[in-house]
This record gives C-alpha cells, sequence and structure tokens, in this order.
C-alpha cells in the first residue's frame, strides 16, 4: 500500500510540474532548467539525446579524459590553462556525468580565476564557452550541458557524433537531420566543381571527398568533447572545457598539482577515472636563469681580461727586451766583419808596400 501511495504521489508531483511551464502552440514542448546554457527537452528521457550512429554506439560506454597545459613551468603571478577534453565512445547518461577538480593547496586568485563550459551559437552555428564561471579551490561542473533549438528540433550533448557542414569550418551546422549533411556536401561541392566529376558516377570529386569525410567520421566514432570549436571571441578556439586559473602573487616556490575526476554511468556500471596534472612554480633565481648565465658569462670574460693583462704586458716587455738584443748581437757581429775587412786590406797594402820597395832596391843595385 505504501508503494502505491508514493506512485501516486509522483505522479500528482509530475502533473503539478507541468502545469506550471508555458508550452509554446504549435512547437514541440520544452522548458528550461536554470542552469544557464543547459537546456532540456520534456517529451523523452535525457539519455535517448545522445546521437552516436557507429558501431555498437549503443553498447556499454567508457571515456577518459584528456587534459592539456599551456605550460607546467610557471612563476609567481602567471596564468595556468588547461584545456579539458574527453574521449570514448558507446552509452552514457550524460545527465550523470560531472567533473569534480581540487587544487593540492591554495595557490589561485580566485577573483581572476574561470573556467568555461556549455554551448553557445554564433550566427546558427555551434560554439563553446557558453558560460562563464568563477572557480573556487575545488568545485563541481556538470557535464549535462545541451543545446537545443526548438524551431528546427536540434539538440547537441558533449558525446555527440562530430559531423560538421564541411571540413574547413570549424563550427557545427545546426540540421535537424544528420543525414542532411551528405546532400549538402554534393549539392555544394558538384556546384563548385562541375567540370571535375567522375564520368561513371557523376559525382564530383570534391563531394566524394565530403561523403568521405562524413563516413570517417562516423566509422572513427569522433564526438564533440574531443574536439575544439569556436567562441564568442572572432578567431579564437576553445576545448569543451577550458580553465584559466591565475596563480597567486605570492605563492611559494614548489611542485603543485591540479585533481580531477569524471563520474557518470555507462548503463552498467557507475565509472570514474582521474587525471592529476602537476606543475611546477619557480623560485626567483630559476625565473631569472638567463639573465643569471649572461651575468656569469661577463664575469668570466673579465676575469680572464683581468688575468691575460698583466700575462701581455709581460709579453710585450720581453719581446722588446729580445729584439733590443738581437738588434745590438747584429751590430756587434757587422762590426767585427768590419774590423775584419779593414784588417783584411791593411795588410794587403802592408804587402804591396814591401814588394815595391824591394823592386826600388833591386832597380839601384
Amino acid at each position: 500500500m505504501i508503494k502505491y501511495t508514493k506512485i501516486v504521489s509522483r505522479l500528482f508531483h509530475f502533473l503539478g510540474c507541468a502545469l506550471l511551464f508555458n508550452f509554446s502552440q504549435g512547437q514541440e514542448e520544452t522548458y528550461e532548467i536554470n542552469f544557464g546554457a543547459y537546456r532540456q527537452t520534456f517529451d523523452k528521457p535525457l539519455y535517448e539525446l545522445i546521437d552516436q550512429k557507429a558501431s555498437n554506439g549503443k553498447k556499454t560506454g567508457s571515456y577518459k579524459q584528456v587534459i592539456n597545459a599551456s605550460n607546467t613551468t610557471l612563476s609567481a603571478g602567471d596564468i595556468l590553462e588547461l584545456n579539458y577534453y574527453i574521449s570514448g565512445y558507446g552509452y552514457i547518461d550524460f545527465t550523470s556525468a560531472k567533473l569534480y577538480y581540487s587544487a593540492s593547496a591554495h595557490i589561485a586568485h580566485l577573483e581572476e580565476s574561470y573556467y568555461l563550459d556549455g554551448f553557445q551559437l554564433i550566427d546558427k552555428k555551434i560554439g563553446y564557452g557558453g558560460a562563464e564561471m568563477p572557480m573556487q579551490n575545488s568545485g563541481l561542473i556538470p557535464l549535462s550541458a545541451v543545446l537545443f533549438d526548438s524551431e528546427v528540433g536540434f539538440t547537441k550533448t558533449y558525446f555527440d557524433d562530430f559531423v560538421h557542414a564541411s571540413p574547413e569550418k570549424r563550427f557545427l551546422e545546426p540540421r535537424k537531420k544528420m543525414n542532411n549533411h551528405l546532400d549538402d556536401f554534393e549539392k555544394e561541392s558538384t556546384q563548385k566543381n562541375s567540370n571535375q566529376t567522375n564520368r561513371k558516377t557523376g559525382i564530383s570529386k570534391s563531394a566524394n571527398n565530403h561523403r568521405m569525410h562524413y563516413r570517417h567520421a562516423l566509422e572513427h566514432t569522433v564526438i564533440l568533447s574531443e574536439t575544439t570549436l569556436g567562441s564568442s571571441n572572432e578567431g579564437e578556439f576553445v576545448s569543451p572545457v577550458s580553465f584559466k586559473i591565475k596563480l597567486k602573487n605570492d605563492v611559494e616556490p614548489g611542485e603543485y598539482y591540479y585533481t580531477f575526476i569524471l563520474t557518470y554511468f555507462n548503463g552498467n556500471l557507475w565509472q570514474n577515472d582521474r587525471v592529476e596534472i602537476k606543475f611546477k612554480v619557480m623560485p626567483w633565481y630559476e625565473e631569472y636563469s638567463s639573465l643569471i648565465q649572461w651575468l656569469a658569462l661577463l664575469i668570466a670574460i673579465l676575469t680572464i681580461i683581468t688575468l691575460v693583462g698583466p700575462t701581455f704586458k709581460i709579453f710585450i716587455t720581453l719581446n722588446k727586451y729580445f729584439i733590443k738584443k738581437f738588434a745590438s748581437k747584429i751590430s756587434l757581429e757587422e762590426e767585427q766583419k768590419v774590423n775584419a775587412i779593414m784588417e783584411s786590406s791593411a795588410k794587403k797594402k802592408g804587402k804591396k808596400k814591401i814588394i815595391e820597395k824591394t823592386s826600388n832596391e833591386d832597380k839601384k843595385k
């Protein structure tokens, strides 16, 4: 009896809640939950909104976190940027998916730290960064974001297949039926490349490329949470969840880390995945290591100059000494040679005089 009473009570509670909402005439009945960008349809279970068309997409799912850091060696006052993705495939109750994060210490300047998540429509194209939320030292982020457009009956979640209008565009085109993509590919490509068609099929090469791209996305089970999409800032592309963490100016040097835990229900069991992102805050002497190295090099050069200077002076002095000594030696040798020549010439003159005197005496006799 108690069991039936609870069922009847829940039924009346459900009907009472339904009467509180204003339904639009001639459109699908929708309501908005006050979660910012998180919207849900009222006429179907939320878990049926997942759009995965690859083989075994309805089987038990498995998902892991992928987190990229802009830099893992920082200084006090720097900004740590983290790009958060989820990789996997298969059944998931996305309303159960949640992300818990926690810092190893109170290192963030919370007034200037925030994260972006959720979807937003930009010129009728899907982008990320629909909500900017303040960060805490630890917190919980629901990953049940849904973008819903009641006008075309279009919904998107983080875990849907990633198929976009053309390979070069990084925004998703809202479509009511996914198969319309192939028609658009072929129409657009045939018009632009009418001269480059296959004679057998009559389909342009570009259309074939688009078809292959579409099939590739399905066969390789690419989902939105594995991709980067545009944001409201023109030319900027962000991850499904992105963190901007401003470190305190007086944070102590050392190693720190952020812990991320993903929890979800895969249709059979509750699962979670834990990832730690480690980073280092440098002390001042590591921060200015390049300047210190240049100063050390300059000091070494000056030291060498001060040591080489006196040695160079000694070398110059010795060089002058040897030059003078060599020069004096040369002059002495030259003087000796001149003396020898003069003595030789004097001897020759003496012999000549003796010969002349002898010849004169002979004549007189």
